[in-house]
C-alpha cells in the first residue's frame, strides 16, 4: 500500500579510466534486481522473511544495506523515503565490517534472540547510524 523513493549513496576513488567511482549502468542492475523486483508490487510482510510483520522504513534501510553491501563495496549511504516529509537515513557498516561480524541481529531478533539476550547482544553490537525523520 506504499511507495517509496530509495536513493544509493556510493563513495570512493574515482577510477581514471571511466572517470567515475561506480558505473551506473551496474548500480541500476544491482539495485533493480536485489531490491526493486524482490519488494515492487509485493507485500512487504511476505517479500523477505526477516522483515515478516515489521517492515517499518527503518528495518527495510538495514535488510536492503545487507543485501546490496557486498556488490557495492563503496556503499556509504541509504536514504529511503516513504513520503515526501518521512524518510530514514542509514550509514551501515562498511564491506569488512559485515564480513567480519556478519548480518544485523536485527534481522534475526524473532527468529533465535530470547528478549534478554538479545537486547544486551544489541546493546553492544555496532548497527550502522539510523536516522527517521517523520514530519
Amino acid at each position: 500500500g506504499g511507495r517509496y523513493l530509495l536513493q544509493v549513496q556510493v563513495s570512493g576513488r574515482i577510477d581514471p579510466v571511466t572517470g567515475c567511482v561506480v558505473d551506473y549502468g551496474y548500480l541500476k542492475r544491482v539495485v533493480s534486481r536485489l531490491v526493486v523486483e524482490r519488494f515492487d508490487h509485493h507485500t512487504l510482510n511476505y517479500a523477505a522473511a526477516e522483515l515478516a510483520w515489521r517492515s517499518s522504513t527503518e528495518m527495510l534501510c538495514v535488510y536492503i544495506w545487507e543485501q546490496l553491501i557486498e556488490y557495492l563495496p563503496g556503499l556509504s549511504g541509504l536514504r529511503l523515503y516513504e513520503t515526501t516529509q518521512s524518510w530514514c537515513d542509514y550509514q551501515g557498516p562498511t564491506l569488512e565490517e559485515y564480513q567480519r561480524a556478519g548480518r544485523s541481529m536485527l534481522m534475526s531478533w524473532f527468529q533465535r534472540l530470547q528478549p534478554c539476550a538479545g537486547r544486551r547482544e544489541l546493546a553492544h553490537r555496532p548497527a550502522g547510524r539510523l536516522r527517521a525523520v517523520g514530519g
